[in-house]
């Protein structure tokens, strides 16, 4: 499923309209999310028409500011639970994975009700108690890694934002692409994103957020791919699922095997050829067990830790661990699928 986060910055003119049918032609996203659309009811619905959707949420906008609206089908089966100015709220059940809840959302842009932001989120928090996913234009950033140009921003709206994403136990949908969002000028930041709580990152483990182009609105377009990893795995793999494919990507099998072999040795195994290598299959089907076969895990207590490093300093070094992490994180993912 391809739910698809922007914001717009107002789609009265042509120009604007056609930039986003553009980009739904392009990335056929079953769901679109749309903060500060600038739309009355009337006008939402030409949108809706044009878009190809069956239904839509509309909060509607004053015509100068303000405004969001979520398009959907009857196939993914959205039902919404409410909506407000920052927030339309619902559950999706498309049938590829158990119901979870998304929350299309937009931060208080002005400084003095920021905090009302990170309330709004604690608040859903407190009434969910499933998989759980929020997307769109938060209007924060976590650190100053995540800024480019500009003043410094006040230490303290940072943390708020930290804060709130720790209290309601989110982490970051892994990231494709420019880490900015949102440029104006020589100042880039990255204030759109989606978040999600651990049960939704594991019962889905193969999704990732795309930042895409843009060139109408100062924030990119963000699209949440449930189904990314998946597919890009697809494409690259024309091999067979063998334990020994899985086996060729992991630099401590040698080790595995030495190491099995010598304590065999120790232990008075041997030299029966057969006796020694028992115990070296018997080490590695307990290295199978306990390492190839809980990638999930891996792959979660990995993306933790790059959101970890994402919030500190933005040094080479730092950026290094970030690409070998991401990598690592590849490398299990494509043998989830093997197995």
């Amino acid at each position: 499923m391809k739910t698809l986060a922007w914001n717009c910055r107002g789609l009265l003119s042509p120009t604007a309209i056609q930039e986003l049918l553009d980009l739904q032609g392009r990335l056929r996203a079953d769901v679109v999310f749309l903060s500060e659309s600038h739309l009355n009811n009337d006008k939402a619905e030409a949108l809706r028409v044009k878009l190809g959707f069956d239904l839509f949420h509309l909060v509607a906008s004053d015509g100068r500011a303000g405004g969001l609206v979520l398009y959907y089908n009857l196939s993914n089966e959205v039902v919404l639970n409410y909506s407000s100015d920052n927030c339309i709220d619902g559950i999706v059940m498309d049938g590829n994975y158990p119901a979870w809840r998304i929350a299309g959302f937009y931060g208080e842009p002005s400084w003095e009700r920021k905090h009302l932001s990170w309330t709004y989120l604690r608040d859903i928090h407190a009434n969910n108690s499933g998989p759980w996913m929020v997307l769109g234009d938060f209007n924060e950033i976590t650190n100053m890694s995540e800024k480019e140009g500009g003043n410094i921003r006040p230490d303290h709206y940072m943390r708020e934002f930290r804060d709130c994403i720790d209290d309601c136990g989110l982490q970051e949908v892994m990231m494709i692409g420019d880490t900015f969002t949102w440029s104006r000028g020589a100042v880039r930041e990255r204030l759109d994103r989606a978040l999600c709580n651990e049960m939704w990152a594991e019962k889905i483990p193969y999704a990732a957020l795309v930042h895409e182009h843009h060139t109408h609105s100062d924030h990119r377009p963000i699209l949440l791919d449930t189904e990314y990893f998946k597919l890009l795995m697809r494409q690259q793999q024309n091999r067979k699922r063998m334990f020994e494919a899985r086996c060729l990507d992991e630099g401590t099998v040698n080790e595995i095997i030495n190491s099995a072999w010598e304590r065999a040795k120790l232990v008075g195994l041997g030299p029966s050829l057969a006796d020694r290598t028992k115990a070296v299959l018997n080490d590695l089907h307990e290295w199978d067990r306990e390492t190839l076969k809980s990638p999930k895990k891996r792959i979660n207590k990995l993306k933790k830790d790059l959101e970890k490093i994402r919030r500190g300093p933005n040094t080479i070094e730092v950026q290094q661990k970030m690409e070998d992490i991401q990598v690592l994180i590849e490398n299990l993912l494509d043998q989830e699928e093997l197995i």
